[in-house]
């Protein structure tokens, strides 16, 4: 009979050491596995997507024949004269403007392929760093559209219609994006 309670108490240890502790103050949201939620999976993947978008045209810029991408840049406004020159509807002012935001993006065509290289390899990080629920993926993801944003900034002209566009378009998506993923912060840890 003494020979049966050692084997008990060993089966009664390896059950307890088997089970996940459990305190008081524990949510009902314990996730033993860490588990991505399926919203944060979402936000990842379409940020991937965009990341994925962006950054193969910059690369094959970065790495191609700045003359002939410049040659290439003259030809399209070119085309885009004469496009806004058929239409009589159309404000003279329009057409300037393009040409005015399509030079500046040519003159720093390398420059701006450069950066948005390296500010997708930075949102990249933070986003696979969000997936892993990393609260520090967070931050590299808001440094990065900042620095998006503070990009088109400088290279764009001011008082442009067509810098405007953009960078309202960049802003809203940003700010968007930033506050879906500030929404998942409580399943991050540190």
């Amino acid at each position: 009979m003494s020979e049966n309670l050692p084997e008990k108490k060993k089966e009664d240890e390896e059950l307890t050491n088997n089970q996940p502790l459990v305190f008081e103050n524990d949510s009902e949201e314990f996730n033993p596995k860490n588990e991505v939620p399926s919203f944060l999976k979402v936000l990842c993947i379409l940020s991937l997507i965009n990341i994925v978008f962006g950054i193969f045209p910059a690369i094959g810029s970065v790495f191609s024949d700045q003359k002939n991408a410049q040659v290439e840049f003259d030809q399209q406004i070119s085309q885009m004269n004469e496009m806004f020159s058929s239409f009589e509807e159309i404000p003279q002012n329009l057409a300037e403007e393009m040409t005015e935001f399509l030079n500046a993006k040519k003159l720093n065509l390398l420059l701006e392929n450069s950066f948005l290289v390296m500010i997708f390899l930075l949102e990249a990080y933070g986003v696979w760093l969000m997936f892993k629920l990393k609260r520090k993926g967070f931050a590299l993801y808001v440094i990065s559209q900042m620095t998006l944003v503070i990009l088109n900034f400088a290279i764009c002209p001011s008082s442009n219609i067509f810098t405007t566009a953009t960078l309202v378009t960049i802003i809203i998506t940003s700010i968007l994006f930033v506050a879906l993923y500030w929404l998942n912060l409580k399943h991050m840890n540190n």
